[in-house]
């Protein structure tokens, strides 16, 4: 997939850290919307991404970005590198050991009072609402050294649902915390051998992982490439099904495949022969994967509620079919050169009550402004800039409203 020029228009990295008072802001907050929202993403730590490709992007220094909102206004934006090795390697500031060797530059949640930003490769690190490093996670102590980019918190019962997939024995296990961030199960799960497992679902009663097609090969790294895992046509791609709170694991063998992300899943009564079924709603980009839906055998897909996601849905049981191909992802309606800016760049999460963020900084000077396809009428997205003290170019910031 060709990638935009990630050092310049909507895709150019933060080249510092900013505290900005209250921005001016261009249509209606609603006044109920006090907190702030954090969002993560990769950000280099010297402003600027060494090549085009995603390898170039992914692995990045995690950036944390926080804006603040209360009485229908926003009353501030921060910014803040989280406080990795990476970082302290970087900024000379001494202590680079005693720092947490992580880069949880995929996501942010909060539970059970804790906010937490996540990757794969690292323990997950915990932070504050005015984005401070606090430190490792120890709540969960079969995943403090690190789990899924992005478990699942049950709506109703605010349990965390997570896993971690290895490419060290254990190969995958599997556990949940209570609402309020004490371990209630923790189980190894037995796989053949170690697995790209990214996303998982849950339902009600059921958690569901994927083993599929991509795994690791370290091998790959002799060869000169940069991330060991590919393809393997002998592997069996399947799903385990999982009682949330430990039981007999159900394995579902499905056709080859990838999926790297689960947008949603939940049980129904329906029957079938092969016993009861789900509903698993799956996030697919043809043009990044190989990727077979979870589906019944007439393999009608629901219409997607929101215009231009690549969304493909599916209803789950014991047989599958083919699923056609979804329809390319799309942004409208930009009048900057910012067509190609992907919309997982950063994920988020939104806390209250708000922080407050006041010290004074130079005014924003928006560039642009456009509503990407993908997003509910009404909302807009503005490409805000301000110059870096430094001069190597604009400091960026992207407040939705």
């Amino acid at each position: 997939m060709a990638m935009p020029d990630l050092n310049k228009g909507a895709m150019a990295p933060v080249c510092d850290e900013a505290d900005l008072s209250e921005r001016a802001v261009t249509g209606t907050i609603p006044t109920e919307l006090h907190g702030i929202l954090i969002r993560d993403g990769p950000n280099p730590l010297d402003g600027r991404f060494a090549g085009t490709d995603v390898l170039s992007w992914w692995p990045e220094a995690a950036m944390l970005h926080g804006v603040a909102f209360a009485d229908g206004r926003c009353t501030g934006y921060r910014n803040r590198w989280v406080r990795t090795r990476r970082w302290a390697t970087h900024a000379d500031c001494g202590q680079t050991s005693q720092r947490l060797d992580s880069n949880p530059n995929v996501n942010v949640i909060a539970h059970a009072g804790a906010v937490l930003a996540l990757a794969e490769g690292g323990p997950p690190v915990t932070i504050n609402d005015r984005l401070d490093t606090l430190g490792q996670w120890q709540a969960h102590s079969s995943f403090a050294s690190g789990m899924t980019a992005h478990p699942k918190i049950d709506p109703h019962t605010h349990e965390l649902i997570t896993f971690k997939a290895d490419w060290q024995q254990p190969w995958l296990r599997y556990g949940v915390l209570d609402a309020k961030g004490q371990e209630t199960f923790a189980t190894q799960i037995e796989v053949s051998a170690p697995a790209m497992m990214h996303d998982m679902a849950i339902t009600a009663t059921h958690s569901i992982l994927m083993d599929l097609n991509v795994g690791y090969d370290f091998q790959m790294l002799q060869r000169g490439y940069r991330l060991p895992i590919r393809w393997f046509d002998s592997r069996q791609s399947r799903l385990a099904l999982i009682p949330r709170h430990g039981g007999p694991v159900a394995w579902f063998n499905i056709a080859p495949c990838f999926i790297q992300h689960v947008v949603n899943c939940r049980a129904s009564t329906k029957a079938s022969p092969g016993g009861n079924t789900g509903t698993c709603t799956l996030l697919n980009n043809p043009q990044q994967s190989r990727c077979a839906a979870w589906c019944d055998t007439t393999c009608t897909p629901a219409t997607p509620s929101i215009t231009g996601l690549p969304l493909a849905t599916r209803t789950a049981s014991r047989s599958l079919c083919p699923a056609p191909a979804p329809p390319p992802k799309t942004m409208a309606g930009c009048s900057s050169a910012c067509t190609n800016r992907p919309h997982t760049r950063m994920r988020s999460v939104f806390l209250t009550p708000p922080t407050s963020m006041q010290r004074q900084s130079p005014p924003l000077i928006c560039s642009a402004a456009y509503r990407p396809a993908f997003m509910a009428p009404g909302l807009q997205r503005a490409d805000c800039l301000s110059r870096c003290p430094t001069g190597s170019g604009p400091a960026r910031c992207n407040l939705i409203h």
